[in-house]
């Protein structure tokens, strides 16, 4: 009888984790019934659909997550065992979404157009796609379904070339090339799994949690449906977290370099990497593998050097008007703009040949805000670069090693947060890196920490007011992490009022759900927290 017990005390988990997957799978099949809706009514029945379905499979998904811990508690699964189940409803939930057309953006369109355009000998860089010079290659399928055709390509150059080969393998295939695209942005997602399979073995972590990410709705749908690249960028940032955790730094710079020409925000590990990774004993600071990282991307913008000027003029304008989602962005803006008196406005922004109107005073506050906020975001979080930085170096001199994931972790948590544009698939960046359980006290934002100064006396049960402020903030921003990741889907529906109206108007309640309520772990009383004051 206790061998029974004991058999289905293995048996149950797995059996959840299995039913967990089924019903995953059921859903996403209902999920790839969604489109652009025709109707204004279609379109509230669509968003109520899609909410159900979003909560649902973050249901099954929490449950997944309870039973892979209980499975990897009790030692159920093989190593073989548990791969296979993991990766093979991984497989499942993503093919249904293969063929679905994306619906909650049009990104893809724009993937198609630069593989066309690139296609057809002229540089992407160039010329915006409503230029008469590309007006040969304009159809209804592709360029009419386009946002913001004023604007040149935006994308690097790594993700032009992965478009024109998907452009390409669709004429081979015979297939539609939104779809051969999305294709293979799939397969770079299930190479990610892998390769985050031997982080976490790195790491001495059970690699059976990768399913939080194999499995999170986040990455199936922003991947499997939808089509964003950022997966590539992902998988090749992963890469070289794990040549670095291996002392292979020269490699690592290189994966890198290819996650920069994905999304620039990649080269904020470089410095780290520049200081904390040597070859050589005598070495002070790693001068090849900054070396690696630039020749990299200088190789790979060479063949498009010919676009002169333009070659990031797209990027700028993304990055001078966009505002997006934004967190702590908006709490800083919004009050700003009511504040800024016109007279400053006038002085600072308006030339004086201009014509004084209440749409130019209004146009050039919004301009005045931008600016005065990226600055302070941009002090913030240099402030916690630095912070970052330093700890990581002390941590360095002591053990010689660095946390690659975690350190990694908190840098783009912190830019993301701070960012005026926080798009949901941006999250794919930190979501491989919250696969990595706490284990201790310390997690992502230990390198924030504060330190109390020398002396200060324990509290009564003998805890340090460190220890009590690493509790209480660094744990739980690990969870205000992944929270998020399933109240951003909230920031859709800004798309209900975009689909018939064409106006891109936030509204403000969205923004106070979705961060707020992640927010409110923070207030958490200590007594509920795993049951202990600190871990």
């Amino acid at each position: 009888m206790r061998a029974f017990f004991q058999s289905l005390k293995k048996s149950f988990p797995i059996s959840a984790l299995v039913l967990c997957g089924i019903a995953s799978t059921l859903l996403y099949l209902r999920f790839r019934t969604l489109q652009v809706p025709a109707t204004p009514e279609a379109a509230a029945s669509l968003m109520q659909t899609f909410g159900i379905l979003v909560a649902l499979l973050f249901l099954t998904f929490i449950a997944a997550a309870f039973a892979i811990k209980r499975i990897i508690r009790v030692g159920a699964f093989s190593t073989t065992a548990g791969w296979s189940v993991i990766v093979g409803f991984a497989v499942l939930f993503r093919i249904p979404l293969l063929m679905q057309t994306p619906w909650l953006s049009n990104d893809v369109y724009r993937y198609v157009w630069d593989a066309r355009v690139l296609e057809s000998g002229v540089n992407p860089y160039r010329y915006p796609p409503e230029a008469s010079e590309l007006s040969h290659l304009r159809d209804e399928e592709y360029y009419s379904k386009m946002s913001h055709k004023h604007v040149r390509a935006v994308y690097p150059p790594l993700l032009q070339g992965l478009f024109w080969v998907g452009l390409n393998s669709a004429q081979v295939l015979a297939v539609n090339p939104m779809h051969a695209l999305k294709g293979l942005f799939i397969l770079f997602d299930l190479l990610l799994i892998f390769v985050l399979m031997r982080v976490l073995s790195q790491a001495q972590i059970d690699p059976h949690w990768v399913l939080l990410y194999a499995w999170h709705p986040l990455a199936v749908i922003e991947v499997a449906s939808s089509g964003h690249t950022d997966v590539v960028g992902v998988f090749f940032l992963v890469m070289a977290l794990l040549f670095l955790m291996r002392r292979r730094s020269l490699v690592g710079a290189i994966c890198l370099a290819f996650a920069f020409l994905v999304k620039f925000v990649s080269v904020l590990l470089l410095p780290m990497v520049f200081f904390f990774t040597t070859l050589r004993e005598e070495r002070k600071y790693n001068w090849r593998a900054a070396f690696a990282f630039g020749a990299t991307i200088v190789i790979c913008y060479l063949p498009f050097l010919a676009a002169g000027e333009n070659l990031l003029s797209g990027l700028s304008v993304y990055s001078a008007k966009w505002r997006f989602n934004d967190a702590l962005f908006s709490l800083f803006f919004t009050p700003l703009q009511a504040l800024i008196p016109d007279s400053l406005v006038v002085q600072l922004m308006i030339p004086a040949d201009w014509q004084i109107s209440p749409e130019a005073i209004h146009s050039r506050r919004i301009d005045l805000v931008l600016l005065i906020t990226k600055g302070i975001m941009a002090v913030v979080f240099a402030y916690c670069y630095f912070r970052a930085w330093r700890n990581a170096k002390n941590e360095f001199a002591v053990t010689g090693m660095v946390n690659w994931p975690q350190l990694t972790l908190a840098i783009l948590a912190a830019f993301f947060l701070l960012s005026p544009t926080l798009q949901p698939w941006y999250l794919l960046w930190i979501l491989p890196l919250l696969c990595i359980p706490l284990g201790t006290a310390h997690a992502a934002l230990r390198f924030f920490k504060n330190e109390f100064p020398k002396g200060r006396k324990n509290n009564q049960n003998g805890i340090s007011g460190l220890m009590l402020i690493e509790n209480f903030t660094l744990s739980r921003f690990k969870v205000f992490l992944w929270l998020l990741s399933g109240t951003v889907f909230l920031s859709y529906w800004v798309l209900y009022t975009y689909w018939f109206e064409g106006l891109w108007q936030e509204q403000t309640w969205v923004k106070w759900v979705e961060f707020g309520l992640p927010a409110l772990i923070f207030f958490l009383p200590a007594k509920y927290w795993g049951g202990k004051a600190v871990g």
